[in-house]
């Protein structure tokens, strides 16, 4: 148990001390990709669904 809590004090230290912005960053590239797949789907469903306002 006191190497579970060593380790939670690790992480606690990494993404909320001094430089919690270079852990944040990293966590935040890992969902690039995800954004960058979904990015042209919403954007066409953004379109077909100011086309269909306009219609009425």
């Amino acid at each position: 148990m006191s190497k579970f809590l060593e380790f939670v004090a690790f992480l606690n230290s990494v993404f909320y001390g001094d430089r919690w912005f270079i852990a944040w960053g990293v966590v935040m590239l890992l969902f690039v990709p995800v954004v960058i797949k979904e990015l042209p789907k919403l954007i066409k469903s953004i379109k077909e669904a100011k086309k269909r306002g306009n219609s009425k």
